[in-house]
């Protein structure tokens, strides 16, 4: 093997590394992400059910009020 040779392989391999450990870091992201979120589910389950989407508030009708022509 050259010394060109080598040296495309070591450089591959960093790269190849690299994007191994953004991938794993990504996964225990999203999987931290995931717990919290069924986490939180949990919680809203014991308590008072929100109503979830659209909901029309003081702050809405303020917002609504300030773009008529």
């Amino acid at each position: 093997m050259t010394e060109k040779q080598r040296i495309a392989n070591q450089r591959r391999n960093f790269l190849k590394g690299m994007a191994a450990a953004g991938g794993a870091a990504a996964l225990t992201l999203a999987a931290r992400n995931a717990t919290a979120a069924s986490s939180d589910d949990s919680r809203k389950a014991e308590g008072d059910a929100e109503p979830k989407g659209y909901r029309r508030t003081p702050h809405v009708d303020a917002f609504y009020a300030s773009t008529r022509i």
